[in-house]
């Protein structure tokens, strides 16, 4: 008898792979005869990186990051053989895994490592990335990974914006001349298994806040700071140079840039690339002529 284990994570409990252990070692102790085999699998939360990096035949990279509340933390991205791609999860920077139940805040949590992951990779020469956004602590928009990418938010004074979800609702301008440049040669697919829009009853805040330590009150402001920033963002702010508008509107972000055809950008850590607002259905910065 030949078995095959394949086994999602225990979110906040078990990975893939240690499930899959388990649950084999279990088989073997009531079928000795068996031939079972255990194959990681993963929906772009955890585990996503070894599930991937083991059928390829990849190499794990560690980088030290900034964890989601501020803490150094040790993340790691897979490189795939052809070694321009490269395959990570946000749990890794920023998950729910790395913080204890009781120090959860989505007011606090940041997206910044996620960022500083990314770049690590793109400084090594990669241009296209698989990012798995599921089982972050976070509700930031992804405004820290934009940080940690080069671009500044500022609040209405000019200076700097903090990070976390609280910081959402102080963002009035965006500056991108510090933005890395190789990132407008990048191409980044998200991947997850949901589809929520980015407000409502069914978005970022109010379906998955609440998993992330938001209390009632945290939902109804975290709702707020999406929904300005999807407002107002770029509104009076710099282009990348050589990069023009496509159509008016969008949340900071969630930028959202193509290059020939070529999709690349930041996003929330609970939506697809592609925006899923009905009032936004794709929207972003097109490289013009001149650049």
């Amino acid at each position: 008898m030949k078995i095959v284990v394949a086994a999602d994570s225990f979110k906040g409990s078990m990975r893939s792979d240690e499930a899959g252990s388990i649950i084999a070692e279990a088989l073997g102790e009531s079928l000795e005869d068996a031939e079972i085999k255990v194959i990681p699998v993963a929906d772009g939360g955890e585990g996503t990186t070894d599930a991937v990096v083991r059928a390829t035949g990849g190499e794990i990279k560690e980088v030290t990051v900034t964890g989601p509340l501020g803490e150094p933390v040790t993340a790691h991205y897979g490189l795939l053989p052809d070694g321009e791609t490269a395959v990570m999860e946000m749990v890794s920077a920023s998950g729910l895994e790395l913080v204890s139940v009781d120090r959860l805040d989505p007011m606090k949590a940041t997206t910044y490592g996620t960022g500083e992951l990314m770049r690590a990779a793109i400084e090594t020469g990669v241009r296209k990335i698989i990012l798995g956004i599921g089982g972050s602590a976070t509700v930031d928009g992804g405004a820290g990974m934009a940080q940690a990418l080069g671009f500044r938010l500022l609040s209405a004074d000019g200076s700097e914006c903090g990070r976390g979800g609280e910081a959402l609702a102080t963002i009035a301008a965006i500056e991108t001349d510090g933005v890395m440049q190789a990132l407008a040669d990048c191409r980044i697919r998200v991947a997850c298994d949901v589809t929520n829009p980015l407000l409502g009853e069914r978005g970022a805040a109010r379906v998955f806040g609440p998993q992330k330590g938001a209390t009632p009150a945290m939902v109804e402001l975290l709702e707020e700071g999406l929904g300005l920033d999807e407002r107002r963002a770029f509104d009076g702010c710099n282009q990348p140079r050589g990069w023009r508008r496509r159509r008016p509107g969008c949340w900071a972000p969630r930028i959202l840039w193509r290059r020939d055809g070529v999709r690349c950008g930041s996003g929330s850590g609970h939506h697809r690339l592609r925006c899923r607002d009905s009032r936004r259905p794709d929207i972003g910065y097109r490289r013009g002529a001149d650049g």
